[in-house]
């Protein structure tokens, strides 16, 4: 049960926000290696059998010596089963480290309802955080209406769209919660016991991509250049980092939930 905080309870800290979900990772690192190597195989398997793999796909100098083909057509169920695998993970994780529960082949085998639920939770993240991207191309794409009321009236509706992924910030408290399967709670619960506090979980959001951000980019820079080992072995060894740290980024951003869940909500 949640209740709603008081006076002086719950004070929001961007410290905590971005310091535990690193705890988090240094205290279940056994955990992270052993779930992530396994699932970073998966996702380095899924991407040679679709043809997606990273060499082919982001260093187009490597990619001469490798027999990449074009097979556009194959990313969308590559996607798909990728999205599939990630919730998996995703699931694992949090019952691993936050609901203390033993990972045995009766959870995998009983799972399935809870790895549905989670990926769609996943995919409405997606979809929610990818707004701005439709509301920035309905703006390059829209033709001028000489008809200035009607054209303000275009970029206020459209604009709004850039507005959602800081509303969502809000509510990465909920996201825990349901990844729990304790239900859902009650929107204006969270949105009061974060009032006041929008501007530091902007921040401490914000700071959280940022780091993931200098990850995304450090990997990236690294295995866009030219190398001397032998390109399928290079491939596959990028493709097994980029997959791991890609798990890794999860992670963050799954810590980082489960903290807001700690400080927003107060369990009686």
């Amino acid at each position: 049960m949640f209740k709603q905080k008081s006076d002086g309870i719950n004070k929001y800290s961007v410290w905590k926000s971005i310091i535990i979900p690193l705890w988090g990772i240094s205290d279940n690192i056994e955990k992270f290696l052993l779930s992530g190597c396994l699932f970073a195989a998966i996702l380095t398997l899924l991407s040679f059998v679709f043809d997606q793999t990273y060499l082919c796909m982001f260093n187009p100098e490597m990619a001469k010596y490798l027999p990449c083909t074009d097979q556009g057509y194959l990313y969308v169920p590559y996607l798909i089963l990728k999205l599939i695998v990630l919730a998996v993970f995703i699931t694992i994780w949090f019952d691993w480290t936050y609901g203390k529960k033993v990972i045995d082949e009766k959870y995998i085998i009983h799972g399935g309802k809870t790895f549905l639920r989670n990926f769609v939770l996943l995919m409405i993240f997606i979809i929610l955080n990818l707004i701005p991207v439709v509301s920035g191309f309905l703006l390059l794409l829209r033709v001028p209406n000489p008809v200035w009321q009607v054209e303000l009236l275009y970029f206020t509706f459209v604009g709004l769209g850039f507005v959602v992924p800081f509303v969502l910030m809000r509510f990465y408290a909920l996201f825990a919660v349901l990844l729990n399967g304790e239900g859902w709670k009650k929107f204006g619960l969270i949105w009061h016991n974060t009032s006041g506090n929008g501007f530091k979980i902007i921040f401490s959001s914000a700071l959280l991509f940022a780091l993931i951000l200098i990850l995304l980019l450090s990997v990236n820079a690294t295995f866009q250049t030219s190398s001397t080992y032998p390109p399928q072995l290079y491939n596959f060894f990028a493709e097994f980092v980029f997959n791991l740290i890609t798990l890794l980024m999860v992670v963050l951003i799954i810590n980082f939930m489960q903290v807001q869940k700690n400080q927003i909500l107060q369990e009686e």
